[in-house]
C-alpha cells in the first residue's frame, strides 16, 4: 500500500484575490460559457470553496452576479445604450465607493492603534525615505 501525499496547502495572496476578482468581472461581462457556480470557480482558482467564501470581496462580488444573474431577463445582443452604460458605470462608482470606505475604515483603526502605542500619528503620514522604498520592494530572503 503506497502512502499519499499531503495535499500541497498555500494561502490565498492578494494577487489571487484579484486574479479571482478579474475572473468574475469576465462572467459579469458575458465573456464566460455557462452558468457560475462555486464548482467552477474552485476548478479556476485552485483553492476550496470554503476558502474563496472567507474573502468578503470575492463572496460579496460572487453574490452580486449571481443575484444580478437571477433578474436579468433573457439574453440578448448586446447593445448597449446610453442609459445602460450610465447605469454600468453607477454601479462600479458604487462598488469602488465601497472599496475606497473599507480602507478608510482599516487607516482609522491602524492610526488608532498607532496613537494607542504611543506612535506619532504624523510619523504615519510621512512618505517613505527612496532608500526604504527600494528596501520594501526587494524579496525578502528566507
Amino acid at each position: 500500500m503506497t502512502k499519499r501525499e499531503p495535499p500541497v496547502i498555500r494561502r490565498m495572496k492578494q494577487a489571487d484575490v484579484n486574479t479571482i476578482l478579474r475572473e468574475l468581472t469576465a462572467w459579469e461581462k458575458g465573456q464566460r460559457e455557462g452558468i457560475l457556480t462555486w464548482d467552477r470557480l474552485v476548478k479556476f482558482s485552485g483553492f476550496s470553496r470554503q476558502t474563496l467564501w472567507a474573502k468578503e470581496t470575492i463572496r460579496a462580488r460572487f453574490d452580486a452576479l449571481k443575484r444580478a444573474r437571477r433578474s436579468k431577463a433573457p439574453a440578448r445582443p448586446i447593445v448597449r445604450t446610453i442609459d445602460e452604460r450610465i447605469e454600468k458605470y453607477e454601479v462600479e462608482i458604487q462598488r469602488l465607493k465601497a472599496i475606497i470606505n473599507k480602507y478608510d475604515e482599516l487607516w482609522a483603526r491602524i492610526e488608532y492603534n498607532a496613537r494607542v502605542m504611543g506612535v506619532d500619528t504624523d510619523a504615519l503620514r510621512r512618505p517613505l525615505r527612496p532608500l526604504a522604498r527600494e528596501v520594501t520592494r526587494r524579496p525578502r530572503r528566507r
